[in-house]
């Protein structure tokens, strides 16, 4: 909340509504994590990017586990595959999905 009120250029003292609003918005924004937080996940983000804005969401599992350990990669493949349900592969020797890619903000969502 400190790091947000900062950012914000805000103060503790009571917020004018106005100011409570830009508030909310860099808080959302960071999706509550810290500065450095936002750095290491930035970090592991663009490390699995490979230099494209997005990644497909087979990726966001060893992002995350770059910043959070090998047990979010477990956790994200259970997930992923929860999600995937019956679905098959548009290519099944590439194992290419038809899939929508996920952004850093996307990406922060779901490591939040």
């Amino acid at each position: 909340v400190f790091e947000t009120l900062t950012a914000s250029r805000l103060t503790m003292k009571a917020l004018t509504l106005p100011q409570y609003f830009r508030f909310l918005a860099a808080h959302r924004a960071s999706e509550g994590f810290t500065a450095a937080q936002l750095q290491g996940t930035r970090k592991a983000f663009d490390q699995v990017r490979a230099g494209r804005e997005e990644i497909a969401p087979q990726g966001v599992g060893s992002a995350l586990a770059l910043f959070f350990g090998q047990d979010a990669f477990e956790k994200w493949n259970r997930l992923w595959q929860r999600l995937r349900g019956g679905n098959r592969p548009v290519d099944e020797e590439q194992q290419v999905w038809k899939t929508p890619l996920v952004d850093f903000h996307d990406f922060l969502s779901l490591a939040r």
